[in-house]
């Protein structure tokens, strides 16, 4: 098995292009010491989960799900039981 290596690069179109590229989109992470950069890979990345500067992902009161071939839909917290709630509005005057 291969060990995982960063992928270091310049330009974030460039990084973004590259890692949207994929059929798959589950879990992304990337690492920043730039906090605008960090919340623009955040926002572009094609993917059901997004960590920046970590790699816990998964926690019972968050939704877990990808995008494109990883899946459709989440399940956990309050995302997963949308599937399973009718919403309704009622309003009422006296």
């Amino acid at each position: 098995m291969r060990a995982c290596r960063p992928l270091r690069f310049k330009e974030t179109d460039d990084v973004l292009q590259r890692a949207n590229k994929l059929p798959f989109g589950l879990a992304s992470c990337a690492f920043s010491k730039d906090a605008k950069v960090a919340t623009e890979v955040a926002d572009a990345l094609e993917s059901g989960m997004v960590t920046i500067n970590h790699f816990r992902i998964a926690l019972p009161e968050t939704p877990f799900g990808g995008v494109k071939d990883s899946g459709f839909g989440h399940e956990g917290g309050s995302e997963g039981l949308q599937v399973y709630l009718q919403s309704k509005f009622v309003s009422h005057l006296g």
